[in-house]
């Protein structure tokens, strides 16, 4: 491999263990959130939050259900119709650690809510709270195996925790048992990625791309394989269109920012990150693009860091 091609797997697995990590959501959300970049490549893994601290899913003793009546006749008389509301719209706007808290009080005052444990195990897991994740999503997958997105949110938990050889069994065994789709083709296309399984994952990215040909998450996940596997002219194209849907985001320009650095265009590189990025921060990005042709033993460094 050139050291170009293995700056490229280095780069490429580094975006990868950051989305994997913090933001690596392939399914049962939106295409932007699916998007494997999770930002600067010079800082790959998100900084965990604090904790939670949940609220407690026992309504406040003092509620005072005649004079919300009276400021509301139509208000509902169950709280958890509030925190309903309140976790659809913490999800609806992306803000993981309001609606991680909703949903697990959610949980707690009806465990058979299987909506309400899916939607738990993925926030935990965009905030990179995996094993609380895993366990969430563990008993979502006992109680309902037939919901695909169990298996695909457990998958790319176990990929974040280190665990791509776990993801892909779970993923496969999904797969096996009929659940196929873009999303579940892709998350399984970037387990085998963080496994060095570039050859199988290949096979599911190009199948992904099929089944979801203008879907941008599914394209850029597909282009950071091309850019692992060496194909660095490839990966700008799949890149460039996925840069082209609708659903496109600042993590795709940012992953081909990546590509046309390494393939010399810093210029080009530039560009694109100063779009989206602070110029202290697009400077250190681009400084660190640079940098990578000079990585040595790539995959080693990759799996040593993680």
């Amino acid at each position: 491999m050139t050291r170009a091609a293995s700056a490229a797997s280095f780069v490429a697995a580094r975006a990868l263990a950051s989305v994997l990590g913090a933001a690596l959501s392939l399914g049962g959300c939106s295409s932007m959130e699916r998007a494997f970049g999770g930002g600067s490549a010079s800082s790959p893994v998100a900084n965990k939050p604090p904790s939670l601290g949940f609220m407690s899913s026992t309504p406040r003793p003092n509620f005072d259900q005649d004079v919300a009546s009276q400021l509301n006749p139509a208000a509902p008389n169950d709280p958890l119709v509030y925190l309903q509301e309140a976790a659809e719209e913490a999800t609806k706007a992306k803000q993981s650690l309001a609606a991680a808290t909703h949903w697990s009080s959610i949980t707690r005052a009806q465990p058979e809510n299987m909506e309400a444990t899916y939607q738990l195990g993925r926030h935990l897991r965009l905030l990179g709270r995996n094993e609380e994740a895993e366990r969430a999503l563990r008993v979502g997958l006992r109680s309902s195996p037939q919901d695909p997105r169990f298996a695909q949110e457990l998958g790319k938990t176990l990929a974040a925790d280190g665990r791509p050889e776990e993801a892909v069994a779970i993923l496969e065994q999904a797969l096996a048992q009929g659940q196929d789709g873009p999303d579940l083709r892709s998350a399984l296309g970037a387990a085998y990625d963080y496994a060095g399984r570039h050859e199988e994952a290949r096979r599911h990215h190009e199948r992904a791309m099929a089944l979801a040909p203008h879907d941008a998450a599914v394209l850029n996940n597909a282009g950071l394989s091309q850019a692992m596997n060496g194909d660095l002219a490839g990966a700008e194209k799949t890149l460039r269109t996925a840069l082209g849907a609708p659903d496109a985001d600042t993590r795709v320009r940012q992953n081909l920012a990546l590509v046309l650095s390494l393939q010399g265009d810093s210029a080009g590189a530039e560009r694109l990150l100063r779009r989206d990025l602070p110029r202290a921060d697009a400077d250190r990005t681009l400084a660190f693009y640079r940098s990578l042709v000079d990585q040595p033993d790539a995959w080693g460094a990759i799996r040593r860091s993680n």
